[in-house]
C-alpha cells in the first residue's frame, strides 16, 4: 500500500498534476514524508514539482488536521539541524511553501525561517539559496517588511559572492519593500475616508 502510494505521488509530479496532490494528502498523509523524500529526486524536474506540491498537499491537509502539518513543519526545521544526521538542503523551500498555503494558520513559523538566515557560518552557503527561496515565497503572501534583521540579513546578500544568492536576496528585498508601500498606501487610503 504504502509503495503505491508513494509511486501515486511520484506519478502525480511527473505529469505536473499538483492539484492531485491536495486530496491524495487528506486522505494518506504519508504523502507529506513522500514529498521530503522526492525533493532529493535525481530528476531536478521532480525535486521542483516536490517542493511546489508541499503547498498543495500541506494547504488542504491543515484544513483537516492542523497539527499534524505543524509536526512536519518541525520535522523540516529538524533536518536543517546537524543533530538530525539527514541533510534538509531544500527543507526551508518546503517550509516556505507551506507557510505560503496558509500564512495565517502557521504564522508562527516565519520567525523559524528567517532566523535560518543566521545559521552558523561553515553551514550557511550551503543552504543559503533554499532558505531566500523559503523567504521570498513567504514573502509574496505575508507582509515581512517590519522585520528589521530580515532586510538587514538580506542587504548583505545582495553582496554575496554566489550570484543566485544576491539575486535572491534583491527579489525579496523588493517584495519585502512593494508590501510596505502596499500597506503604506492602504492606511493613507484609510486615513482619508
Amino acid at each position: 500500500m504504502r509503495g503505491d502510494i508513494k509511486q501515486r505521488v511520484r506519478t502525480l509530479l511527473a505529469q505536473n498534476d499538483l492539484a492531485g496532490i491536495g486530496p491524495l494528502a487528506v486522505s494518506h498523509r504519508s504523502v507529506l514524508s513522500y514529498l521530503t523524500a522526492l525533493t532529493y529526486d535525481a530528476d531536478p524536474e521532480i525535486a521542483g514539482r516536490a517542493i511546489t506540491a508541499f503547498g498543495e498537499a500541506a494547504g488542504a491537509l491543515s484544513d483537516r488536521d492542523a497539527e499534524f502539518v505543524r509536526g512536519h513543519l518541525r520535522r523540516l526545521f529538524w533536518l536543517l539541524n546537524d543533530e538530525s544526521g539527514g541533510i534538509g538542503w531544500r527543507a526551508a523551500e518546503a517550509i516556505g511553501e507551506i507557510i505560503r498555503a496558509r500564512p495565517e494558520r502557521f504564522v508562527e513559523f516565519i520567525p523559524n525561517l528567517v532566523w535560518l538566515l543566521d545559521m552558523e557560518t561553515e553551514d550557511a552557503p550551503r543552504f543559503r539559496t533554499s532558505i531566500l527561496r523559503g523567504i521570498l515565497r513567504v514573502a509574496e503572501v505575508a507582509d515581512l517588511s517590519g522585520r528589521a534583521d530580515l532586510v538587514a540579513f538580506l542587504e548583505a546578500l545582495t553582496a554575496a559572492p554566489d550570484p543566485e544568492q544576491r539575486e535572491l536576496a534583491g527579489l525579496c528585498l523588493r517584495r519585502l519593500l512593494s508590501g510596505a508601500m502596499v500597506a503604506s498606501e492602504s492606511l493613507d487610503s484609510d486615513r482619508r475616508t
